[in-house]
């Protein structure tokens, strides 16, 4: 072998050596920095779950809210039909009350001379049959006091 061959085998030997060391040398010195990593990807995962499921929790928040929301608005709506039925109920009741007073002297009228009809008709009847139960619940008194 020659003395160029040598040479160039004990430089490539060294070069070998010297990138092994220079390896190790940065593998020791990135170590860490790949542990931080390692430890970032984790970190990363567990805050992706927990904001996932947050963000779960507050869709089915307001998807409950939304159907609330709905059952309220319908509810809403079935009240304004009652609330409007209750304001035409209200309006015919006032024109009713209104007839009513401008038609109560003629009522009155007639109520007073349809009494006055059946007092003459029929208070004679009446006047007779409360004389007659006087009568009988004297004499039944009578009897109980000699008795």
């Amino acid at each position: 072998m020659s003395t160029g061959t040598i040479i160039a085998i004990s430089i490539v030997v060294i070069s070998i050596l010297a990138l092994i060391i220079v390896g190790i040398m940065t593998y020791k010195k990135i170590k860490p920095t790949l542990k931080n990593v390692d430890h970032l990807k984790e970190v990363i995962n567990q805050k992706t779950k927990y904001y996932t499921r947050e963000s779960q929790h507050l869709n089915e928040r307001i998807t409950l809210l939304t159907q609330r929301v709905d059952g309220i608005q319908s509810e809403v709506e079935v009240k304004m039909v009652d609330f409007e039925d209750f304001t035409d109920e209200k309006g015919e009741f006032q024109s009713s009350l209104r007839y009513l007073q401008s038609h109560a002297g003629e009522y009155t009228k007639g109520i007073s001379s349809n009494i006055m009809d059946e007092v003459k008709e029929d208070g004679p009847q009446i006047i007779e049959t409360f004389k007659r139960a006087f009568k009988k619940t004297a004499q039944k008194q009578k009897i109980r006091h000699q008795k």
